[in-house]
């Protein structure tokens, strides 16, 4: 199983992060987008070390950047550590905060509505594939059957409340999963949780066997890839997916 990490903070070092990850075992880490962010081209070109090979997924909403321009800061990437970079494109999930801020040229932008951005993602998948570059190995973030219909020839990300509910013909090869596990030991621990956590709906519980046996489910079905992540605050269930991953692993290693 490929591990990738969803790093919701913007204030990590990320030299840091990307080492202990490693050294955990796993493959990636998936960077959100934001305005109020910096752009994380920039912070990894700095940061980037040529002799590991942990990968770097940069979340785009593809209204914000051309495929060209796009291909070429992968075609840059490329020069200084080759095949490190990952791009997820998403059409988002757009803050009241957001919409003011501007800056984008076109028909398409963060006010415009979800189906306009979908359509939009749609058609700048078809442009990027037919780019004369090498392009970026990309993923699509896929959350609704028409959406999934028009990319599915591509890799897509599908979140684990939607892959339970098995309406996608998904290529298992091309899928990666997303998921927000609480990991426990017990079923007691796991009860304690539910109870102060009822109100998080894209929180999924598992005590460590189960969530074991889920990996194994995925990997009987050659799906390779898994997007984890923990909730803003729970430091202890980062620790505890954390722990997971270097005992699946056999890396054995803890970070705090």
């Amino acid at each position: 199983m490929n591990f990738f990490w969803f790093e919701r903070s913007n204030k990590t070092n990320i030299k840091e992060l990307m080492v202990n990850l490693e050294d955990l075992g796993f493959l990636g880490v998936l960077f959100t987008y934001s305005f109020y962010n910096n752009d994380y081209f920039v912070k990894i070109a700095n940061t980037i070390d040529p002799d590991k090979k942990i990968k770097y997924m940069i979340a785009i909403r593809p209204y914000a950047i051309s495929p060209q321009y796009l291909c070429m800061v992968n075609n840059a990437f490329n020069k200084i550590s080759k095949d490190r970079i990952i791009i997820n494109l998403l059409t988002g999930w757009i803050y009241d905060s957001e919409k003011l801020i501007g800056g984008i040229q076109g028909p398409v932008n963060d006010n415009s509505s979800n189906i306009d951005r979908s359509n939009y993602l749609i058609e700048y998948v078809k442009t990027l594939t037919k780019t004369k570059s090498k392009m970026p190995d990309f993923y699509v973030s896929v959350t609704n059957k028409i959406l999934f219909d028009n990319v599915c020839d591509n890799k897509v990300i599908i979140p684990y409340e939607v892959y339970i509910k098995n309406e996608l013909n998904l290529d298992y090869n091309k899928t990666m999963i997303s998921i927000i596990p609480v990991i426990r030991e017990t079923e007691e621990e796991l009860l304690n949780l539910k109870k102060i956590k009822l109100e998080q709906s894209d929180v999924f519980y598992f005590t460590v066997n189960e969530f074991k046996e889920f990996i194994s489910s995925l990997e009987l079905k050659n799906i390779n890839n898994i997007l984890m992540g923990h909730n803003d605050g729970d430091q202890e269930s980062k620790k505890q997916i954390m722990s997971f991953v270097g005992s699946f692993t056999d890396k054995g290693k803890k970070i705090t």
